[in-house]
């Protein structure tokens, strides 16, 4: 029984060393294939990021050809501003980055619109002041809301060049350092932009003078209302000393 004991015993110890070499080799298979596995899972991860970064970098060019082109496109516009080409985080840049041009291209449209509103240059036709004048109630409204409306609208689009106000629509998404670096370098072009302040600064002063030439005319028509009228589409006055100082304000 002693014999048979040890026999068994040295049977055991040679089956056990041989299932460990199985066992090794087995995890050793394993693990190659796992790691060939997670090579090709973050291969094709980076080519899809790649992809999904193309993408995004591709569409917000876009957008800025039709913002930039000399007649903007506006249903084209409104169409990539509603629509998503990307996927996962790149979505979220994407959606914060169309969110501060939309912002930003609504505030310029607005500027535009008021810039060039065909009232400005009716102000100073004789046939203006023969319909408002003497009173000229409508028409210094008009020009106070004008200039208020100029006023609030350029603080506006000018804030969308500010970095506080660029990065927060990417603070409201939960994303990483990663793609808030990404949403900056997509939007952080409009960043302190100086020739496009001075350019919009530029044009509403051009408007801001228009109507304050055009209030000074009407104040000067108001003051002197018993001296003055409007006979075949010009205006006549009573005194030459009028007239010249007339003149002189219109110019």
């Amino acid at each position: 029984m002693i014999l048979n004991l040890n026999l068994a015993q040295k049977n055991k110890v040679k089956w056990g060393k041989g299932m460990k070499k199985k066992v090794f080799f087995i995890v050793f298979i394993i693990l190659i294939v796992l790691a060939i596995g997670c090579f090709a899972i973050y291969d094709f991860s980076k080519q899809n990021n790649k992809e999904q970064e193309e993408k995004l970098k591709t569409e917000m060019t876009e957008i800025g050809q039709i913002v930039n082109a000399e007649e903007i496109n506006m249903d084209e516009l409104e169409n990539r501003f509603n629509r998503t080409v990307t996927k996962g985080d790149y979505a979220k840049v994407e959606k914060a980055a169309k969110a501060y041009m939309k912002d930003y291209t609504e505030s310029l449209d607005r500027m535009i619109a008021l810039m060039n509103n065909d009232r400005i240059n009716t102000l100073i036709k004789p046939s203006n002041f023969e319909k408002d004048g003497p009173e000229f109630r409508e028409s210094k409204a008009y020009i106070e809301d004008l200039k208020e409306d100029l006023k609030n609208e350029e603080e506006r689009f000018l804030s969308y060049l500010e970095k506080e106000n660029i990065e927060k629509y990417i603070e409201n998404e939960k994303v990483s350092d990663k793609y808030k670096k990404i949403y900056l370098e997509l939007t952080r072009a409009n960043e302190d932009q100086i020739d496009e302040k001075e350019t919009i600064t530029e044009a509403i002063d051009l408007v801001t003078g228009i109507l304050n030439k055009a209030e000074n005319v009407i104040e000067f028509l108001k003051a002197n209302k018993n001296d003055w009228s409007v006979k075949e589409n010009k205006v006549v006055f009573t005194k030459d000393s009028l007239k010249e100082e007339y003149d002189n304000l219109i110019l």
